[in-house]
């Protein structure tokens, strides 16, 4: 049995160096995990703290006015609806289309075509918008 131990203490001495790096590798790996969950659970622990505070602090109340707003909408709404009465507007049922194909009436257009429902193009309505601006 001594010589076991004797053979056993020269393959110690033997590999000694690379038992001690790996115990020392093993020992930083444990450092770091535990340093990492630490800092982990830590953090945790302060933004836990740091939430339910922010939601348990009173918070100021402000208050809007909008009535000046609310002037200014109405006053659009009805400026749009004097602009815009429905009773101004032309309604077309489709029958005058039919009058003015039986009757050949249609509008020439600068080029001398003629449209069949008597549309107006879009130079006529550039022209329309135009006077009006000048008015």
């Amino acid at each position: 049995m001594s010589q076991e131990k004797v053979n056993r203490y020269k393959e110690e001495k033997a590999n000694r160096k690379a038992i001690l790096r790996k115990e020392r590798i093993k020992s930083m790996v444990r450092k770091i995990i535990l340093l990492v969950l630490s800092v982990a659970l830590v953090g945790w622990v302060g933004y836990s703290a740091h939430f339910t505070w922010q939601n348990n602090r009173p918070r100021d109340m402000v208050t809007v006015n909008y009535d000046s707003f609310t002037a200014f909408l109405q006053t659009v709404a009805e400026t749009e609806e004097l602009e815009w009465d429905i009773e101004e507007i032309p309604l077309d049922d489709g029958e005058d289309e039919e009058e003015d194909e039986e009757n050949g009436d249609g509008e020439e257009t600068e080029d001398g075509e003629e449209t069949e429902d008597g549309e107006e193009t879009e130079g006529d309505e550039l022209e329309e918008e135009e006077d009006e601006e000048e008015e």
